[in-house]
């Protein structure tokens, strides 16, 4: 027997290669199209319904005294968690 270029014996050199590495396909992604549709269908759904306990009632629960900073701060955490929910629905699910 005599020794391919890599000196394994018995082993074709092509064996040894890995094979091409094929492109992803593209792909139509529903999140897309389903996370907005989710959205609208939450705001109807709520624009339907009468709160248990309103933001007032819950400000004077806790005593805060300067309620326009909190509510502000609310806000800004709620706009947060959309911003880090989308990215997550939204993003793509391959890891390379």
């Amino acid at each position: 027997m005599s020794d391919t270029p890599l000196g394994n014996r018995g082993y074709p050199y092509r064996a040894m290669l890995e094979p091409p590495r094929q492109e992803p396909k593209q792909r139509f992604l529903w999140g897309w199209i389903l996370a907005p549709l989710a959205v609208l269908v939450m705001a109807y759904m709520l624009q339907h319904t009468s709160p248990a306990v309103t933001w007032g009632q819950i400000m004077e629960i806790f005593s805060i005294r300067n309620k326009e900073k909190y509510t502000m701060l609310f806000h800004l955490c709620l706009a947060a968690t959309g911003v880090v929910a989308a990215a997550r629905i939204l993003g793509r699910k391959d890891k390379n």
